[in-house]
């Protein structure tokens, strides 16, 4: 019997635990993280079969933890399914559907007679519900008298596969403008991280556009408390495996939400003139540092006086916001960034300093 349910896989009262996992070696983010805390003898199995190359995408790693822990101590198992090679690769359908078919063997094999499986591939995998929800349910259909729970994306319903059409988001212009210049920036098939996300919408903010953001100082450039919260709210729909509890968790852009963003803009065409500066501004910004220092001048020269006019100040003012950033970049690298925004106009002498929040 196979049921779709909400909620934390690890209340699950089964006989084995499927984990979600890649063939680098590391548990470091989202549910494969929280495995390696609650059973780091798995963690130990799955790094040895790393190190020797004995896990491939579609495997099953099979994790007994013995007798000891069977009926009563639940879980017996964990089963370790390789979705992709490395953490930073998407998962595929096929590896979705080979490591299912591997899953069946294994229960078959070991004789378990019930187990709790999530999303596997949602989130930072980059696939869509929709599309997993058959992968998982099929084969797992043709296990017989196995109770399979599949725990479904919180942003799915536990009937449909996608969020309820009521609650899903908009794709609203300020949306549109976040998702546009992260997709210009990210490289294709990449992460992108919170930090990038903040320091981007600071930008776009101080392109024009008011997103209605409220900006501080923050370790990593600027942050917003409201970037947050519609990051929180786009997750599953527009992006995919971004956590708010960890502030390092990366996420992936949809593709077709990133298709929709762009095809809303097509309306705006102010908004889109923003969008090119942003992307003009940014297009040597291949590395988060870059960007986090172009954003971190870029608030200081609408907050100070001195540091949007001469170069000196701002190397000050960059020096004196964190320790971190005085260790991490050079006066030249600072002057640098104070230089690239003033050749694309973004300040110069008498340059008006813009809103308290630009």
């Amino acid at each position: 019997m196979v049921e779709i349910v909400h909620g934390d896989l690890f209340d699950a009262d089964v006989a084995a635990l499927v984990n979600p996992v890649h063939c680098a070696g590391l548990m470091k983010r989202g549910l494969c993280r929280q495995f390696k805390t609650r059973f780091p003898d798995n963690y130990e199995q799955y790094e040895a079969a790393c190190d020797a190359g004995a896990l491939a995408p579609g495997d099953v790693l099979v994790h007994d933890r013995g007798g000891l822990f069977g009926d009563g101590q639940h879980p017996r198992y964990v089963l370790n399914v390789a979705t992709k090679d490395h953490w930073r690769d998407a998962s595929s359908v096929p590896h979705i559907e080979s490591g299912m078919a591997a899953l069946v063997d294994e229960v078959t094999a070991h004789d378990i007679a019930s187990l709790a499986v999530p999303a596997l591939g949602c989130g930072g995998g980059g696939l869509d519900w929709p599309t997993v929800r058959p992968l998982l349910t099929t084969p797992l259909k043709s296990l017989d008298g196995v109770r399979a729970l599949v725990y479904a994306p919180r942003s799915a319903s536990a009937e449909g596969g996608g969020p309820d059409a009521d609650d899903r988001p908009a794709m609203t212009r300020g949306r549109a403008l976040l998702l546009s210049v992260l997709d210009a920036y990210a490289t294709p098939g990449d992460t992108v991280s919170p930090h990038a996300a903040h320091n981007l919408a600071f930008l776009v903010q101080g392109a024009g556009e008011d997103l209605r953001l409220m900006f501080e100082p923050g370790t990593y450039g600027l942050r917003a408390a409201g970037l947050t919260a519609v990051l929180r709210r786009i997750e599953g729909v527009f992006i995919a495996g971004y956590d708010p509890s960890h502030q390092d968790s990366s996420f992936r852009l949809r593709p077709s939400a990133v298709g929709v963003a762009q095809d809303t803009l097509s309306d705006h065409p102010t908004a889109s003139e923003r969008l090119g500066r942003v992307r003009a501004l940014i297009e040597e910004c291949d590395t988060p540092d870059t960007l986090e220092l172009l954003a971190t001048v870029g608030w200081l020269t609408r907050h100070d006086a001195q540091a949007r006019r001469r170069p000196e100040a701002v190397v000050r003012a960059v020096q004196d916001w964190s320790r971190r950033k005085a260790e991490r970049f050079a006066p030249a690298q600072i002057a640098a960034a104070w230089q690239r925004l003033h050749r694309h106009e973004w300040i110069g002498p008498g340059h008006p300093a813009g809103p308290e929040q630009p």
